[in-house]
């Protein structure tokens, strides 16, 4: 993998609309410090109901989901959004700490484990900014085969 540095991805991820949808608070907040790092908008919901509601409305550029949360999961959650809204064809990229489970291609289109590290961070961000700004839908192998130090 090449390595990214903050000067690289801080034009590619200027304006780039994220949302975190996770019921932890300091999950959230970790994640807004990071982000606001690479110059990206951010967008907190609490729950895969506000989550889904969000993104029916807004269409983001990349939407971080967790898994396991009360009411809607992440799974479902995910399936809500692609199945209509404006944001059903953004990339969505799984965010849990169960790394072992298989990712379903049909909902995500990537995994970051948590606590996310920064060289992860980056890739996803770096490939959510240039599938914004080309035609086509990037590869979902970038997010899924992400290494982590």
């Amino acid at each position: 993998m090449t390595e990214l540095r903050h000067s690289d991805i801080e034009p590619l991820a200027e304006q780039l609309r994220v949302l975190v949808v996770d019921d932890h608070e300091l999950n959230r907040r970790v994640m807004q410090m990071l982000l606001v790092e690479f110059g990206c908008s951010a967008t907190f919901a609490a729950c895969g109901d506000e989550g889904v509601e969000l993104a029916a409305v807004e269409r983001f550029d990349l939407i971080f989901m967790d898994l396991n949360m009360p009411g809607l999961d992440g799974d479902e959650a995910t399936g809500l959004i692609r199945a209509a809204g404006a944001s059903r064809s953004t990339f969505i990229v799984r965010w849990t700490t169960e790394a072992s489970l298989r990712l379903d291609p049909g909902l995500y289109d990537g995994h970051a484990p948590k606590p996310i590290q920064l060289p992860a961070l980056a890739q996803i961000v770096t490939d959510a900014a240039r599938r914004r700004s080309s035609p086509c839908r990037l590869s979902r192998s970038a997010a899924q085969n992400l290494t982590l130090f």
